[in-house]
C-alpha cells in the first residue's frame, strides 16, 4: 500500500519517484519541470488517474454483481433440468416395469390358454376364493388374481375348443371360395386371350382371303380375256345360224378362242360370283366370247357392253337387268333364256335365235336385224321396247310353259 504524499512539493516528487511501484504513482514518462506557478504537473496527471481507478473498479464490481447473478439464475436452471430428468427417468423405468409385467402376465395367461384348464373345476376354484375374499372384506389389491386368471384361461379355451372347427369349417370354405375366385380369373385371362388370338387369326384369314381372292380374280380375268385364239376355218363356224359372211363382216378377220368352252364358261361364273361377294357390278365388258357355251348361267346384272358374243349358246340363262349395249350376238342361241329388263340397245340379232325367250320388260327399240320370226317365240308385255316397225303381237303378255306334249308352249296372262 502506498503512503500519502508529503505536502512540501519537492517532498511530494520525492516520494511519487519512490513509489514508482505503486500504480496510484506510476508515470510512464516523468517530466521534472514544473509549471509557471511552480507546481509539479505530474501531481495532477497522479489525481486524475486515481480517479479512472475508482470509476473502473465501481464497474468492475457491477459486473461482477451482474455475473454473480446470472450464475445464480442459471444454476436455478440446471436444478430444474436436473429435476425434469430425474422425473423423464422415473417414468421411463415405470414404464419398463408396467410393460414387464404386462409381458409377463400375457405371456403367463397365454401359457394358461395352451396348455388347457378344466372349466368346471376353475369357476368352482375361482367362486371359492372369491367368497373367501367378500367374507374377508379385504382391500381391492387382494382380489384372487390367481384363480380370476384360471378361469380366464379356461373360458377363452373352451371359446377356441368350440370355434375351432368351424374357423377350419369357415376357412376351408373361404379357400374353396378363393381358390374358385383365383380360377376364375385365370379362366377369364385365358379366355380373353384367346379371344384376342382368335381375333387376330380371324383378321389374318381374311387378310389372306382376300389377297387370294385378288390373285384368283386376276387369274379368272385371264383365263377370261386371253389372247390365245386363231383363225377358223371357213367351213368350222356352225352352219346351223348361217354362213360365215352372215356373222362377219366383209374386211373382218375373226378370232377363235382356243380354251376350252367349259373353262371359259366356269371362269365366267367364278369371276361374276366374286365381283357379286365384293358389292360390285360384274364388269365384262369387251371380252371376246365367241362361240362360248354358258347355259344355266346366272348372269343377272352382268356388264356386257361391246362384248363379242356371237355363236354363243345361251341354254337357260339368266341375263335379267344385264347390259347388252352394243353386243355383238349374230348366229347367237337363246333357249329358254330370261331377258326380263335387259338393254338390248344397238344389239346385232342377225340370225341370233330367241327361242321361248322372256322379253318382257326389255329395250329392243335401238336394236338391229330383229325380224318377226325371231320376234314370234317371244314373250313379252306392254313395256317391251320394239324396234321401228314391229308391233306387240297379240300374243303378249304371255308367258312359257310345257305343254302335253312335252314341248314349249305360250300361256297368255290373264
Amino acid at each position: 500500500m502506498a503512503t500519502a504524499p508529503p505536502a512540501d512539493d519537492k517532498d511530494r516528487v520525492a516520494a511519487v519517484d519512490e513509489n514508482e511501484d505503486d500504480p496510484t504513482y506510476r508515470f510512464t514518462e516523468p517530466d521534472p519541470e514544473l509549471d509557471f506557478c511552480g507546481n509539479d504537473p505530474r501531481l495532477y496527471r497522479v489525481s486524475a488517474a486515481g480517479a479512472n481507478l475508482d470509476d473502473e473498479e465501481h464497474n468492475i464490481e457491477e459486473d461482477a454483481t451482474a455475473t454473480r447473478q446470472e450464475r445464480d439464475a442459471l444454476r436455478v436452471e440446471v436444478e430444474e433440468l436436473r429435476a425434469e430428468v430425474t422425473q423423464l427417468r422415473e417414468q421411463r423405468r415405470q414404464a419398463g416395469r408396467l410393460a414387464l409385467t404386462g409381458g409377463r402376465f400375457a405371456s403367463w395367461f397365454a401359457a394358461k390358454v395352451f396348455l388347457g384348464l378344466d372349466l368346471t373345476g376353475t369357476m368352482r376354484t375361482w367362486f371359492e376364493a372369491l367368497r373367501h375374499w367378500l367374507d374377508a372384506k379385504a382391500p381391492a389389491d387382494s382380489m384372487p388374481v390367481e384363480e380370476t386368471a384360471n378361469l380366464a384361461a379356461a373360458i377363452v379355451r373352451r371359446w377356441l375348443r368350440v370355434g375351432l372347427w368351424h374357423i377350419v369349417l369357415a376357412s376351408g370354405g373361404v379357400i374353396t371360395a378363393g381358390i374358385l375366385i383365383w380360377q376364375g380369373f385365370l379362366i377369364r385371362g385365358q379366355i380373353q386371350q384367346q379371344q384376342a388370338q382368335n381375333e387376330l387369326i380371324h383378321t389374318q384369314v381374311e387378310q389372306q382371303a382376300a389377297d387370294t381372292l385378288i390373285v384368283r380374280r386376276a387369274q379368272l380375268l385371264d383365263t377370261i380375256y386371253t389372247d390365245s385364239c386363231r383363225e377358223p376355218a371357213p367351213d368350222e363356224l356352225a352352219p346351223i345360224r348361217g354362213t360365215r359372211s352372215e356373222i362377219v363382216d366383209d374386211g373382218e378377220s375373226i378370232c377363235l378362242p382356243t380354251a376350252n368352252h367349259r373353262v371359259v364358261r366356269e371362269a365366267v361364273l367364278a369371276f361374276v360370283e366374286i365381283e357379286r361377294g365384293r358389292d360390285v357390278v360384274p364388269d365384262l365388258s369387251s371380252v371376246n366370247l365367241l362361240e362360248a357355251d354358258l347355259m344355266d348361267a346366272d348372269l343377272s346384272g352382268v356388264n356386257f357392253f361391246g362384248a363379242d358374243l356371237r355363236l354363243a349358246r345361251f341354254r337357260a340363262v339368266s341375263l335379267s337387268g344385264a347390259n347388252l349395249y352394243s353386243v355383238d350376238l349374230r348366229g347367237a342361241l337363246f333357249f329358254g333364256a330370261n331377258l326380263r329388263g335387259t338393254d338390248l340397245s344397238e344389239t346385232k340379232l342377225s340370225r341370233t335365235e330367241l327361242l321361248w325367250v322372256d322379253l318382257s320388260g326389255a329395250n329392243l327399240a335401238r336394236a338391229h336385224n330383229l325380224t318377226p320370226q325371231q320376234r314370234a317365240l317371244t314373250c313379252g308385255d306392254e313395256t317391251t321396247k320394239l324396234p321401228e316397225g314391229l308391233d306387240m303381237p297379240d300374243t303378249w303378255p304371255c308367258r312359257w310353259a310345257v305343254g302335253e306334249s312335252g314341248s314349249w308352249i305360250s300361256v297368255p296372262l290373264e
